[in-house]
C-alpha cells in the first residue's frame, strides 16, 4: 500500500478522533504489514472473519493475528470503508465506531485489497487518566459545528459512567425529537448510550441546531448543542 495512501487513511481516521475529541492515532508500518497480510488472506478466500483458519489459503500468524484486533468491512474503497466505520449504520451498539473514538488507543494498522479492508483498532496503549472520562464525554455527532453529510442514522454518547436508564431529550430548532434508545451494551471502548432520532438527515440545513440533554441516574447532567452546516463552494 503507497505511503500517501496510508497517509490519507490517518488523515480521515483522525478527522474523525479530533472532531469528537479524542487524540489522533498513527498507523504502524508493522501492523500495516500484518493488516495488509490479512486483507490478503479474505481476498483470496472471498470471506470476512476475525478468526482465519490455517487451512485458508494464503494464511499467515500474522494474518491471523491482524483478523482478531481488526474492524473488517468489504465492497468500498479505504477512505470510505473508514466513513462506514464511523457510520455503524446497521449495527445497534456501534461497536466500530465506539473502537473508531476509543480515547486509549495510539498505535493502529491498515491493509485493504480492491474488495476487503483490514483496520487494527483494538489498541489500549495510550496513557490513561482514569478520572478525564468520567467527567468529559465522547459524542458523535459532537458538539459544536458539523457537516450535514456526517450526521449519521444513529447518535452515540460515551463516557466512563453507568449509563443504565439514562434520560435523553433532544430537539431540533426547538422542537422535541422522538427517540428509539438501544440497550447499552458493554465491551466495546468506554460505556456508550445509542439511539435514533426521529429525524430525516436528508432534510437537515445549514443552521439547524439540534440540542442534547443526557442524564445519568446519578443525575448528572451533560449538555451539548449540534450546529449544521453546508460546504457550497
Amino acid at each position: 500500500m503507497p505511503l500517501y495512501i496510508q497517509q490519507k487513511i490517518e488523515d480521515r481516521i483522525n478527522y474523525f478522533r479530533v472532531n469528537a475529541g479524542v487524540p489522533p492515532v498513527y498507523l504502524d508500518s508493522q501492523l500495516n504489514d500484518w493488516c495488509q497480510r490479512a486483507a490478503l488472506v479474505m481476498e483470496s478466500n472471498g470471506k470476512l472473519n476475525h478468526e482465519i483458519s490455517k487451512t485458508w489459503s494464503c494464511y499467515s500468524a500474522e494474518a491471523a493475528e491482524a483478523a482478531k484486533y481488526s474492524l473488517l468491512t468489504q465492497n468500498a474503497n479505504s477512505p470510505i470503508a473508514v466513513t462506514s466505520f464511523m457510520a455503524d449504520n446497521n449495527n445497534p451498539s456501534i461497536g466500530n465506531r465506539r473502537w473508531m473514538l476509543y480515547p486509549y488507543s495510539m498505535i493502529w494498522g491498515h491493509g485493504s485489497t480492491k474488495t476487503k479492508c483490514v483496520l487494527w483498532t483494538l489498541d489500549d496503549s495510550r496513557k490513561k487518566d482514569s478520572l478525564y472520562y468520567k467527567s468529559n464525554f465522547v459524542a458523535w455527532p459532537y458538539d459544536g459545528y458539523i457537516h450535514k453529510m456526517f450526521v449519521f442514522k444513529k447518535w452515540s454518547f460515551s463516557i466512563d459512567q453507568d449509563l443504565t436508564d439514562a434520560k435523553i431529550t433532544m430537539t431540533y430548532n426547538k422542537t422535541n425529537l422522538t427517540l428509539n434508545i438501544e440497550k447499552p451494551v458493554d465491551g466495546y471502548g468506554l460505556p456508550t448510550i445509542v439511539w435514533t432520532p426521529a429525524i430525516d438527515n436528508s432534510k437537515l440545513k445549514d443552521g439547524d441546531i439540534i440540542s442534547v440533554i443526557i442524564k445519568l441516574k446519578n443525575n448528572k447532567t451533560f449538555n451539548y448543542t449540534v450546529k449544521i452546516f453546508e460546504y457550497n463552494p
